[in-house]
């Protein structure tokens, strides 16, 4: 994004904000001022200001408080389809030209023969769970056997 741009747009947004506010401040005031500042409540004068006929009206659009309009000079939106076509080449190397390796043969394995000091917390705390939920447990059971036969 263009700084300089985007500076420029808050600039211009700040500057009508500040232009409209004495008009904002005269509608919620209901004492008129003296020459000392002080608000005097016997004078009361209520005054009724048309928000068409404003400067704030003709200056401020209401999108100006919903969205920021896009910088031109802002790439990202505009290069989808390059996007698409790096995904795309990626997505064919990955899945295409890319032979296997040992890496993909250690991720094919079950996770109980790379980390087998796992598997017996994992079925001792899914054994627990099977008796709190009344479910079947005697496959659990059996391969907890398996295990302490094994010596792990």
């Amino acid at each position: 994004m263009n700084t300089v741009s985007s500076l420029v747009k808050i600039n211009r947004w700040f500057n009508l904000f500040i232009k409209s506010r004495p008009a904002i401040c005269a509608l919620r005031s209901n004492t008129t001022t003296t020459s000392n500042g002080i608000g005097d409540v016997n004078e009361a004068k209520p005054k009724t200001i048309s928000y068409s006929q404003s400067k704030a009206a003709k200056e401020w659009k209401s999108a100006y408080n919903y969205f920021v309009p896009p910088d031109e000079n802002e790439v990202w939106p505009s290069n989808y389809k390059v996007f698409a076509f790096c995904l795309a080449a990626i997505a064919v190397y990955c899945m295409i030209f890319r032979e296997a390796n040992d890496l993909d043969e250690d991720l094919e394995k079950p996770i109980f023969e790379r980390l087998p000091e796992l598997e017996r917390p994992m079925l001792e705390s899914a054994l627990i769970n099977a008796h709190y939920q009344g479910l079947p447990s005697q496959h659990l059971v059996k391969r907890l056997k398996e295990l302490e036969a094994e010596g792990r």
